[in-house]
């Protein structure tokens, strides 16, 4: 028969015989005791332990308790019954109050300490599985990938497009993920809002059932009970977000100051083994690597360090080869930036243009590179648009005479800066020479364009800077040509007159700075099309100004000189701002002439074309002619232009009566019949009808007076 240890008897102790000598004499007066073996103790464990804990006092726990209170209380079931009992509430609101940020939960339907294990533990609410996510301040849950699938609902739509129960229930917008086989949202439906699918169900039947006839004393009543008891919540749920933050932020802050020591630890020991500090600049390719054995929030002992420091050798002697590719490239790198500077240098020493900018009193230079702060360096002596045309001449790139074959040792050849001076000082003709002929491709596709031009007498290839040509004499007789003020591109075909006017060289693009990674540039300049419109106006205006054969220099470097001789604009511009001023006229004047008058009159109305381009007289230079000041006057518009469309305003007096006079040949102009207040006038066509009524009665009058028609000839007799 078998039985548990439980049920057997102890035994009683055995006693010992110490046998006697017999070579001993007796002793009748020695008292010989019975000697018994030592009783073996029972160990009584759970008694000790109570003995233990009893002992503790609870009281005295650190700041840190009430995590270190969740995991005690899950060691041992003796642990856990003294800590999980409802008398140790007063325990577990005491570590609460140890942290002062820590909002109490104001309601009693919740544990302290399932309040606390929602907040510090990483346990699904649920199903108890360890997740990363964490909990949720409204909804008071904490919920793992499956368990949202489940407990949770998506209420979409606007919150005014909610039906009852939705508008009751305790909702949140911090938990964003997509349900499976989630339906398209449709726009307009705001940010994703979750509630729990138990408690919009437990609303929604109380929601039926309260809503049936007979009970709105009650339902208006809970109603009111559930929106004060969502506004309360809603008031905690913002406290305790700001708490969850506030704990986030300082547990991320601690785990980075960990991070930095233990890389400081590291870098301490590696300094010890020789590594130098430039030798520990991780290159960013192996960031990754790095940082997944140094920057780890975890202490670093002996034994980690004799784990990781096999796996940084290698990391290291990589970052070591890389960094001595990094330091070739950038050798490379200010080779060419030398050669740039050489260029550069060379282009203002050899520059074609120079005497040009000598003969207006300018001394030759280039625009200084942009500093990192936006400024640029150096005198500024010059005027910009001088700098520009010499910067802008066609010059190679540093990119293109890397190609040259004397070149291409400043790529492949770890040479000093010296060296490549050297290098570019043996073949300063052969680099003149290159440019030369790299610049000659570009000229010629550019005259080609202006000689194929069949709607102009061909132009001249003399060109003057301040009425001489000395300090043109050297050039070609193409790139003279180029550089006549009357030789005009532009992008366009068909040009507008507000199209840009590009002059040679202007547009030529030009890298003023180096660049590390870059490419041979390439002007093609098949995109620029000759402008015959503003050639042809410019040749006229030229004419005009007694400087038939002047460079684009000369004029562009004038400024705001210019003033239309035909016009009442006294406002000066500048060499392009004449130019399109005409080129809008001459537009204006052919829109005129198949233009249809909104009212027909019987007495047709003059108009002139101001702007042609004969008898002189085009424009002024405002150094010759300063002009007197202009008085300004409440604006006024022109009545006969605005029945063709056109809208001619006049803040200056003396402005209206010479259009009048110049552009629909009336000597003395009448308020309502020739012009009108802008500030009084209306739309023309609530207006235009009673305009036409005074305007034929005007001109019969004046037949009647003078015997003849004195309202001008017809438009369409007008010569454009």
């Amino acid at each position: 028969m078998v039985t548990t240890r439980s049920k057997t008897k102890s035994l009683p102790p055995a006693r010992v015989q110490i046998p006697r000598d017999e070579s001993e004499e007796p002793d009748d007066g020695e008292y010989e005791p019975e000697i018994r073996a030592p009783k073996r103790l029972r160990t009584k464990v759970k008694k000790e332990e109570e003995e233990i804990v009893s002992a503790l006092d609870l009281m005295d726990f650190p700041q840190e308790l009430l995590r270190d209170l969740i995991s005690l209380s899950r060691t041992s079931k003796q642990w856990r019954e003294l800590l999980m009992k409802r008398t140790a509430e007063k325990t577990w609101l005491f570590a609460e109050s140890n942290i002062p940020e820590l909002p109490a939960y104001p309601w009693s339907n919740m544990s302290p300490v399932r309040y606390a294990t929602l907040l510090f533990t990483k346990h699904c609410t649920v199903c108890g599985e360890i997740t990363t996510i964490s909990a949720d301040p409204y909804l008071m849950v904490r919920l793992c990938v499956e368990c949202r699938e489940t407990k949770l609902i998506e209420l979409v739509g606007r919150e005014y497009l909610w039906t009852g129960p939705e508008k009751l229930v305790c909702v949140t917008n911090m938990m964003t993920f997509r349900k499976k086989n989630a339906e398209k949202r449709p726009r307009g439906s705001g940010p994703l809002k979750y509630c729990l699918r138990k408690e919009l169900e437990e609303l929604r039947a109380t929601f039926r059932e309260l809503s049936q006839p007979g009970c709105e004393v009650a339902f208006t009543r809970w109603k009111t009970e559930v929106k004060d008891e969502l506004d309360l919540r809603k008031q905690f749920g913002a406290t305790l977000k700001s708490f969850l933050r506030l704990i986030e932020n300082t547990r991320y802050e601690e785990l980075e100051k960990i991070k930095r020591e233990r890389s400081n630890e590291v870098n301490k020991r590696l300094f010890a083994l020789g590594y130098t500090e430039p030798e520990l600049k991780i290159h960013y390719s192996l960031s990754n690597k790095w940082r997944a054995l140094v920057e780890q929030p975890r202490v670093l002992s002996d034994r980690v360090w004799e784990n990781i420091l096999p796996k940084l050798t290698p990391i290291l002697e990589a970052n070591k080869a890389q960094a001595d590719e990094d330091a070739k490239s950038t050798r490379k790198t200010k080779r060419q930036a030398e050669l740039h500077r050489l260029l550069r240098n060379f282009k203002l020493e050899t520059h074609p243009l120079a005497d040009m900018v000598r003969a207006l009193g300018y001394e030759p230079k280039l625009p200084q590179p942009a500093t990192s702060n936006g400024a640029t360096s150096g005198t500024t002596t010059t005027l910009a648009c001088v700098s520009r045309f010499l910067n802008t001449y066609p010059f190679p790139d540093t990119y293109t005479a890397l190609e040259w074959p004397f070149f291409k040792d400043v790529t492949t050849k770890d040479m000093s800066l010296e060296d490549v001076k050297v290098l570019f000082d043996a073949h300063r003709k052969e680099v003149e020479e290159q440019a030369r002929t790299w610049r000659g491709k570009i000229e010629r596709g550019l005259t080609q364009k202006v000689l194929l031009d069949e709607g102009l007498p061909p132009l001249s290839d003399i060109v003057e800077v301040n009425g001489s040509t000395d300090s043109t004499a050297s050039l070609s007789p193409l790139t003279q040509l180029l550089l006549r003020a009357d030789t005009i591109f532009t992008t366009s075909k068909d040009a507008s007159y507000d199209e840009k006017l590009l002059h040679y060289p202007f547009f030529i693009p030009t890298k003023d700075a180096f660049w590390s990674y870059g490419w041979p540039q390439t002007i093609c300049v098949s995109q620029y099309v000759f402008h015959s419109k503003a050639c042809e106006v410019a040749r006229a205006l030229l004419d005009d100004l007694d400087k038939p054969d002047a460079s684009g220099l000369d004029m562009n470097s004038a400024g705001n000189a210019f003033r239309c001789g035909r016009c009442t604009s006294f406002r000066p511009v500048n060499w392009d701002g004449i130019l399109k001023h005409y080129l809008h006229e001459h537009e204006i004047s052919a829109l005129l002439s198949s233009s249809t008058p909104r009212f027909k009159t019987r007495h047709p109305i003059t108009f002139e074309n101001t702007h042609n381009l004969e008898h002189g007289g085009l424009v002024l230079d405002q150094e010759v002619d300063g002009g007197s000041a202009s008085v300004p006057c409440d604006p006024v518009y022109c009545l006969p232009c605005k029945n063709h469309g056109r809208m001619f305003v006049g803040v200056e007096q003396g402005q209206m009566n010479c259009h009048l006079k110049s552009v629909h040949d009336v000597v003395s102009g009448i308020q309502n019949i020739h012009w009108g207040l802008v500030l009084d006038s209306g739309t023309f066509l609530e207006n235009g009808g009673a305009w036409r009524e005074r305007w034929d009665e005007h001109y019969d009058e004046q037949q009647k007076t003078h015997g003849q028609d004195v309202g001008g000839t017809s438009s369409s007799n007008v010569d454009y």
